[in-house]
């Protein structure tokens, strides 16, 4: 199901400096993590904004169908994660309508179409935010309603989404833990999961 009034927002700005290599580009199925992840995502809405940073050139030149979405680059993206949140949402709200975003990030090939369509629609209004899980801290895939894209639009790299999650605690709804909301963050992880899920 496509949501007309959906904007996602795809991380892909780190550095990955753990991983020792492009993880964007790592292979994932028939792609890699960066194409999985558009493929996932390009099932709930056509509005989609790729941010890159670290290796901008490196990916766009080697992934042709970039060509079919909003890439941003962030120059600032080492200063942290809320600054690429900043310029995805920034892209995604210049031209379009819409009513909420979902923010996911690249790492996370784990994460299924189902699970990021029952946060979209267990999202009810534009002051709702509906966060994932992770041991009763709320973290991204998220979505977040109308209200909120200012804050979006203004975070910076010392000010994050966690920081705008814990402001607005209250308003909140978790889905229930999955165990799939997964950071590949090193070699070792990266492997055994390619070899489970991966090939």
């Amino acid at each position: 199901m496509k949501y007309s009034d959906l904007g996602v927002v795809v991380l892909a700005a780190g550095e990955g400096s753990r991983m020792g290599a492009i993880k964007q580009l790592l292979p994932w199925k028939n792609g890699n993590l960066l194409t999985h992840c558009l493929e996932v995502v390009g099932k709930l809405t056509n509005a989609v904004v790729v941010v890159l940073g670290a290796y901008a050139s490196e990916i766009q030149t080697s992934l042709h169908q970039l060509e079919h979405y909003d890439v941003v680059e962030n120059d600032d993206w080492a200063t942290g994660m809320g600054s690429s949140i900043a310029a995805g949402v920034q892209e995604l709200t210049k031209k379009r309508s819409i009513e909420k975003i979902l923010i996911v990030l690249v790492d996370q090939p784990l994460i299924s179409y189902t699970y990021l369509e029952q946060l979209v629609s267990k999202h009810e209004d534009k002051k709702s935010i509906v966060v994932s899980n992770y041991k009763g801290t709320p973290g991204v895939p998220a979505v977040f309603g109308k209200a909120y894209f200012k804050d979006l639009r203004d975070l910076n790299g010392k000010k994050g989404a966690k920081n705008l999650l814990l402001q607005y605690k209250k308003q909140l709804e978790y889905l229930p833990e999955n165990k799939f909301t997964i950071d590949l963050d090193t070699p070792e992880m990266y492997q055994h999961y390619y070899n489970l899920f991966g090939r």
